[in-house]
């Protein structure tokens, strides 16, 4: 296992193309025991801290692993961890130079839209936003979908439905994104709010339910 990938860009790694395997080792409430970890070794640097959580709660599955499949395990683990670990999100994020439009935020906004501002959403189907690299992911939005296309013709589709005047939720569904495909389960669902409708985008929010992580992006049209 390379040890020099622990606090990479997010957005450069490629991982593995067999998830489900993964997911039986990494179950959630073991990775929510290395997010207990996390919390509870703030001294240590990042590096170490993310090592020690890895090899403490990991460690017995590894020996059984040759080095392919721990790389494949460490990758699904580092995104994963991502989704389902505030401590970890945002020791990641202070790493990562920030060359699209998402902010951070401490708590979830409050939009200032109304609804008839809202519902113009719902005249267009084309839609794009740039990652925190910098890529544009194009997004289309029709037939109760929310389908992305990444730069590099991976994709990624949810299920879209209205849950109030300017908010809305997707369920993940699939995706063959070397990121996507392991940061979220099927069913798992992210809810999103309009917050300012201004010159050619609409100022967003997004949340993935059950994480109290709220970010706000730049949804353009």
């Amino acid at each position: 296992m390379k040890i020099q990938k622990i606090i990479p860009v997010i957005a450069i790694i490629f991982i593995c193309t067999n998830v489900k395997a993964q997911q039986d080792v990494a179950t959630d409430s073991l990775l929510n025991e290395m997010c207990i970890t996390l919390t509870k070794t703030k001294e240590l640097g990042d590096s170490v801290r993310f090592f020690r959580a890895y090899m403490k709660h990991l460690e017995p599955f590894l020996m059984k692993m040759n080095e392919t499949q721990q790389e494949k395990l460490f990758d699904y683990v580092y995104f994963r961890l991502q989704r389902n670990c505030k401590e970890f999100f945002e020791m990641v994020s202070k790493n990562v130079e920030q060359l699209g439009d998402w902010e951070l935020l401490d708590k979830k906004p409050v939009s200032t839209l109304n609804k008839a501002v809202c519902n113009e959403f719902n005249s267009r189907t084309k839609y794009y936003y740039r990652e925190s690299n910098g890529d544009t992911v194009r997004v289309t939005v029709e037939k109760g979908l929310w389908q992305e296309e990444f730069i590099d013709g991976t994709y990624s589709k949810l299920k879209f439905r209205w849950i109030g005047d300017c908010e809305f939720e997707l369920e993940f569904i699939s995706s063959n994104h070397h990121i996507r495909k392991n940061l979220s389960n099927k069913g798992e669902k992210y809810r999103y709010q309009l917050l300012e409708k201004i010159n050619n985008y609409f100022s967003t929010s997004a949340e993935p339910v059950g994480t109290e992580k709220y970010s706000k992006f730049k949804l353009y049209y």
